[in-house]
């Protein structure tokens, strides 16, 4: 089902080992943090309405997680605090 996306985050990775930060002059540096502003915004909005789906189907149970905070703290890494944050926003957006 997501072929694409696996293939454009696999080609994502190879753009990116491929840039030597340190030789970047300062004008291609700002664009390439332009770049991920937009890649990060559009990430960042999926991941929000798939965790209003998760939150919604209570797909996290199936995954063993006791809530779907706690699902989202293991999936990002951060902790549960920010994380209900995270899915509070997710469910804020039907609003």
């Amino acid at each position: 089902m997501f072929e694409r996306l696996n293939a454009a985050i696999a080609e994502l990775r190879t753009a990116l080992e491929g840039i030597d930060q340190s030789r970047l002059t300062g004008v291609f540096a700002i664009e390439l943090a332009n770049l991920c502003c937009q890649a990060d915004r559009t990430l960042t909005a999926t991941r929000l309405l798939a965790t209003r789906r998760v939150d919604e189907t209570k797909a996290w149970q199936k995954t063993g997680h006791r809530s779907a905070a706690d699902w989202m703290a293991a999936t990002t890494g951060t902790n549960v605090g920010h994380a209900v944050g995270l899915v509070e926003t997710a469910r804020r957006l039907e609003d």
